[in-house]
């Protein structure tokens, strides 16, 4: 679950956190941008603070996996009572902002979905994101599930949820 939050649009804070606690309990993975969270949380808090007191609440409300991104910078993932941290996206010239979230998401979840480990998840989504934020518009074509997986250093993609067949 994206959380996409904005008081603008939900205005009464705690009433969105009333909201998000009868959602977040059927949500495995949920991912709020560190501007989200600053919207959801007190001001003041730094952002260390603002990751701790987060993590802890949304796992509190059920989510198993928690991954705070940073608008291309460093992607924190919390899970199984760890933490673990991604580089920055690499600098590209960016000629359309315009799906790169929607394109970072599509390529973490075919990751997760071929039972990669998270770190390399949000590599995948990073590289997604990449070739979102450099082209115009849609993409002009399908995506090599291969080409991407290479270029972030995974070697031997496993097949997918979606490539098995049922017997």
């Amino acid at each position: 679950m994206d959380l996409n939050y904005h008081p603008r649009i939900w205005p009464d804070r705690e009433e969105a956190w009333e909201g998000l606690a009868q959602i977040l309990y059927f949500v495995d993975i949920v991912k709020p941008s560190l501007k989200d969270l600053r919207h959801l949380f007190e001001h003041g808090l730094s952002d260390a603070e603002l990751e701790r007191v987060a993590l802890e609440r949304l796992h509190d409300l059920g989510a198993r996996v928690v991954i705070i991104t940073r608008s291309g910078g460093p992607v924190t993932i919390s899970h199984d009572g760890q933490i673990e941290r991604v580089e920055d996206l690499p600098h590209v010239e960016v000629v359309d902002r315009t799906g790169a979230g929607d394109a970072f998401w599509a390529g973490l979840l075919v990751a997760h979905l071929d039972g990669l480990p998270w770190t390399d998840c949000v590599r995948v989504g990073h590289a997604v994101a990449k070739r979102a934020l450099q082209t115009v518009g849609p993409f002009p074509r399908s995506i090599s599930r291969e080409t991407v997986y290479r270029e972030v250093g995974v070697t031997q993609p496993l097949p997918s949820v979606a490539d098995r067949q049922t017997t």
